[in-house]
């Protein structure tokens, strides 16, 4: 390339870049201008600081009920009925005698005879 030909170049190019500045304005700028730029980002950011306040608040929630029963299955204070640390045994050698009468005579029957099958 030869030196008049880049010369040419830098013409054409300055050319360009003058038309473009005369097509595309330059943006005003004014005393508001960080802070509109600052409102339109706060603007897309919403969205997204909404949805982590609403996974965190979830999130607090489903530990503190995972607390909440594991110390309820923990506790000695809320178990129902001692049923379930007895054995088999225990439970029949706690009930000898039935309550109910028709369960009564069925256990010592009223001629005292009882069969073996």
């Amino acid at each position: 390339m030869s030196f008049e030909s880049q010369g040419d170049l830098d013409a054409r190019l300055d050319r360009l870049l003058a038309a473009y500045r005369d097509a595309c304005p330059p943006p005003g700028l004014s005393p508001g201008f960080t802070t509109g730029i600052w409102v339109k980002i706060e603007e897309r950011r919403r969205f997204t600081l909404a949805f982590r306040r609403l996974a965190q608040g979830l999130v607090t929630a489903a530990v503190a009920l995972t607390l909440l029963m594991a110390s309820y299955v923990a506790s000695p204070w809320f178990q129902s009925s001692p049923v379930y640390s007895a054995t088999y045994l225990d439970v029949l050698s706690e009930e000898s005698v039935p309550q109910h009468p028709a369960l009564l005579e069925i256990a010592h029957p009223a001629g005292g005879d009882y069969e073996a099958f």
